[in-house]
């Protein structure tokens, strides 16, 4: 079978919690991860060596703490990586064929580098299956069983190699189409290599994207197909879950309604409308946010409802009266133009003048 047992690992996994926490794993970089998050992971690895989801995004507020959730799973995957026996026969590749997590970064200073380097170099057990000399940088061959991370650099990076799982950080528009073809790549990869029965892979591909990312990516183009695929797990959270752990919050609360195709968003007056009928389209907001949604709603659902929600664009004048002016009669006759202000003036010197001529004909 090709999914993993634990007779395939040299040792039974910790769980997810206990990887986190306990300083031989992560526990001296990672430990104080918002509980939000640490209860996501606890879902995603519910069963370690099966977990139901093959892709989870992470979308919604902005400061949520996503990078360092990301990270850690991404970091479990490895783990769980190099306890298996013989990874090449386990999932008949080619003997000495790299075995490489991606890392999809835009720059070489991406926190997510930095963050996956301090988790490998603090810890005693990713330092104990570290080939020497390794750990400095991310790259192929790291670990044994040619198992390693690589950072995507180029459109063939899979050249060669095993892609057992992903990490994408936030991207800008600009270098869309690329990044999805990567990610396609991936997927693609991830599943013609290691998929066992009921689509179950052995890593994960971790996508990081804020609210407004998502609009500007192409997730936005489908987010909710993305939403209702298979083994994909979606976490949109709100600036008040995540920091629901900080007691700052009195416990009053608003209803803002997040808007849908035919009607703007709007914060709920007391009685207005009940729940029901807007078909789980309103979020309950903590008062502490109140202004922030009084002076602009749009920017508020975005960033701390974690809501993709377009702020409509706003309407150009000089474009309207750029159009207006194709309509001779407008052109001629529009009193705000140079122009027609001028033929106005010509037409009354012609209406004095022959008023002027009929008054010397006939006046008395």
């Amino acid at each position: 079978m090709i999914n993993l047992e634990l007779q395939d690992l040299t040792a039974t996994p910790v769980d997810i919690e206990t990887f986190i926490k306990d300083p031989e794993y992560l526990g001296k970089v990672f430990k104080d991860i918002y509980p939000y998050w640490l209860g996501v992971l606890k879902d995603v690895y519910a069963d370690p060596l099966r977990s139901q989801y093959t892709d989870v995004i992470m979308a919604g507020c902005l400061g949520a703490g996503r990078t360092t959730a990301a990270v850690v799973g991404f970091l479990y995957d490895l783990y769980i990586l190099t306890l298996v026996k013989d990874p090449h026969s386990k999932w008949t590749l080619i003997p000495g064929t790299p075995i490489d997590m991606a890392l999809y970064i835009t720059d070489d200073d991406s926190p997510y580098m930095a963050m996956i380097l301090d988790g490998l170099s603090v810890s005693p057990y990713f330092r104990s299956v570290l080939l020497p000399n390794k750990g400095i940088v991310l790259e192929e061959n790291m670990f044994p069983n040619n198992i390693g991370i690589i950072p995507i650099t180029t459109k063939h990076f899979y050249i060669g190699k095993a892609i057992v799982g992903a990490l994408f950080e936030e991207w800008g528009s600009a270098e869309d189409d690329a990044v999805k073809k990567c990610y396609d790549t991936c997927h693609r990869r991830m599943f013609a290599r290691f998929m066992g029965d009921d689509g179950i892979v052995p890593c994960r591909i971790w996508t990081i994207s804020s609210a407004s990312g998502v609009l500007s990516t192409f997730l936005g183009d489908s987010w909710d197909s993305y939403k209702c695929r298979p083994h994909t797990l979606v976490v949109e959270p709100t600036i008040w879950e995540v920091s629901a752990h900080k007691g700052i919050y009195c416990g009053e609360t608003f209803t803002v309604f997040i808007g849908d195709d035919t009607e703007k968003p709007r914060i709920l007056q007391y009685g207005e409308i009940g729940e029901d009928n807007l078909h789980g389209r309103v979020k309950r907001v903590p008062v502490e946010y109140l202004e922030d949604f009084q002076r602009d709603i749009y920017t508020a659902l975005v960033e701390l409802a974690g809501v993709p929600v377009k702020k409509p664009a706003l309407k150009r004048p000089e474009l309207t009266m750029r159009k207006e002016t194709f309509n001779p009669f407008i052109l001629l006759f529009n009193e705000k133009t140079e122009i027609s202000r001028f033929v106005m003036y010509c037409i009354g010197v012609i209406f004095v003048f022959i008023l002027g001529v009929i008054y010397g004909m006939y006046g008395v």
